[in-house]
């Protein structure tokens, strides 16, 4: 699992042993439960007729920090590099 991890651009050694640590049960859960538990998958807070935008919220505090620290450090680097994903916005 860790090899896996640090093959991912931006995930160096902390960032891989968070989600080790953290979360004991990968492997053995499917890709939304992970990322539930992680506290990164859309939360809906309807009710009635009352619909709003989805936010991530809830799961383990520390694994989404560091997970979204390594993000940030990614992004960074990909700026940098002159990498950054151009993206078409519809209009």
């Amino acid at each position: 699992t860790a090899a896996i991890l640090q093959s991912v651009p931006g995930i160096g050694p902390v960032a891989c042993a968070m989600p080790v640590a953290e979360m004991p049960e990968l492997g053995q859960i499917s890709g939304e439960q992970a990322a539930a538990l992680a506290g990164l998958a859309p939360v809906a807070r309807d009710s009635g007729q009352m619909r709003g935008k989805r936010t991530i919220g809830g799961g383990r505090r520390a694994l989404r920090c560091v997970l979204y620290q390594a993000a940030q450090a990614s992004d960074a680097r990909a700026d940098r590099e002159g990498q950054r994903a151009q993206v078409e916005r519809p209009g």
